[in-house]
């Protein structure tokens, strides 16, 4: 054991003592705050604020909605394209022009629509609305299409949108929500309903969610602590991203540390003073060293983070206890997969090929991140972090979503990743042992299975 501990902590000072170790520390929250910043950065000094010209074929009678229209953009560019901290324009200019309706006859529509589509590729108008005749009186709501180049016949209840940039989609919405107003102001006004009635019924209600009463012993009824729902949503995110990172950081650099040992036949030399599977262990503690290194700077620095901007409260002491729990076992069950690729292989060229089915089997929680947040209970979330490959991952993700799961489930999910963990290291012992004095040609999966099971 004390030639195992030697030998971690060799690798341990080798790793964090490189340069790499330092800038990949450094780059991930920068990466992370980065690319917020440079959203916002982006957003506030980047953003394309070129006028946005758009055509209006007003088919109701009178061609009422136009007035509605121009009014509208006028509001929106007078007080909503300009940032109220920076006094800096953000957002484009809505111009409107008028365009004369043709006649209803489909040659005459489609022939109107060609030429409003001519000047949308040549650049003079951003977009289109042709507007339906019976949009103001219809029953329903008014529904936006995006239009295409097929011929179509005129949709009264509808409008159609056309631009040659469609990835845009200001004016759409801002055309949806104006449109809607003016239709159900009409029909408001014919009705006959008095305009405080109607700003009642228009009257959105809000939904706005509380803590869950509880009561004591005494009788006392009291409210949970108030959670913050970004914070919620937020947290499972991190620590799926962040144990993405401690198992990359920590596990993947072992395939060529142990490839570059034995092309350089440095392996022979340490196997003349240790045995295999001790080298092998070792070579993992110091993996897990880093990685264990790499999670206390990261908490440190998010617990700071959260107790100067009173986040504090919402860091769960249970949760952060299975998170090393599960890190520790991630990193143990990863790292052996990649030592015995590195022991099995000859060049890089080789060991990319073995790695790729290692680097699906990392990556596969992202996958499935999008049902685990909606379901942390359903079929595909409890499924998954049985899945020992998976567990620790997907199993934290879901103790931090509420209400939590059982007490039993993380425990029994731990225990399947710890057995296959030993089951998984034992394998790569046995391919160690073989591999990792072999030279020449690398081995194939057929001749790895062959090892673990003949030795």
């Amino acid at each position: 054991m004390r030639k195992t501990l030697v030998i971690a902590a060799r690798e341990y000072n080798a790793a964090v003592r490189t340069k790499a170790f330092i800038v990949s520390l450094i780059l991930l929250p920068v990466m992370m705050g980065g690319s917020a910043f440079v959203q916002i950065l982006t957003k506030k000094y980047g953003a394309d604020i070129k006028e946005r010209t758009v055509a209006i074929v007003d088919r109701t009678p009178g061609q009422q909605l136009f007035d509605v229209l121009q009014a509208s953009a006028a509001r929106r560019n007078a007080e909503q394209i300009v940032d109220p901290e920076t006094k800096r324009q953000v957002e484009p200019v809505f111009t409107l022009q008028r365009i004369e309706p043709s006649s209803e006859d489909p040659a005459a529509v489609n022939q109107q629509r060609y030429e409003l589509s001519q000047k949308l590729r040549k650049g003079e108008l951003f977009a289109v609305l042709e507007i339906g005749r019976d949009i103001l009186s219809a029953s329903t709501q008014p529904a936006m299409h995006a239009g295409s180049s097929a011929p179509e016949a005129l949709d009264p209840l509808s409008v159609r949108y056309l631009s040659n940039q469609p990835t845009y989609p200001g004016v759409r919405q801002w055309a949806q929500t104006a449109i809607s107003r003016a239709a159900t102001q009409r029909k408001i006004e014919e009705l006959g309903i008095k305009r405080e009635v109607a700003q009642t019924l228009q009257r959105q209600a809000q939904v706005i969610p509380k803590p869950l009463a509880t009561k004591d012993s005494s009788g006392t009824i009291s409210y949970e602590q108030e959670k913050d729902q970004v914070v919620t949503l937020v947290m499972p995110i991190a620590l799926i991203f962040l144990m993405f990172v401690i198992v990359l950081v920590g596990s993947s650099p072992m395939t060529m540390n142990v490839m570059e040992e034995k092309q350089q036949r440095i392996a022979e030399v340490l196997l003349g003073s240790v045995r295999p599977f001790e080298l092998m262990l070792g070579k993992l503690l110091g993996g897990v060293g880093v990685a264990l290194t790499l999670m206390a700077i990261y908490f440190a620095g998010a617990y700071w983070a959260a107790h100067k901007y009173n986040y504090a409260q919402y860091i769960d002491p249970h949760a952060m206890m299975w998170f090393l729990l599960f890190s520790v076992v991630a990193v143990f069950m990863y790292g052996s997969l990649f030592v015995a690729v590195g022991s099995a292989v000859s060049n890089a060229r080789e060991a990319q090929s073995l790695i790729t089915p290692i680097m699906i089997l990392v990556v596969l929680p992202m996958m499935v991140l999008g049902p685990i947040l909606q379901s942390p209970s359903g079929m595909i979330a409890t499924a998954f972090s049985y899945f020992p490959p998976s567990a620790p991952m997907i199993m934290m993700a879901r103790l931090t979503i509420p209400p939590g799961i059982p007490s039993w489930q993380p425990i029994v999910s731990l225990v399947l990743a710890v057995i296959t963990t030993v089951l998984i290291v034992w394998c790569a012992g046995r391919i160690f042992r073989v591999g990792i004095l072999m030279q020449g040609q690398g081995a194939k999966l057929g001749e790895m299975m062959r090892w673990i099971v003949r030795g």
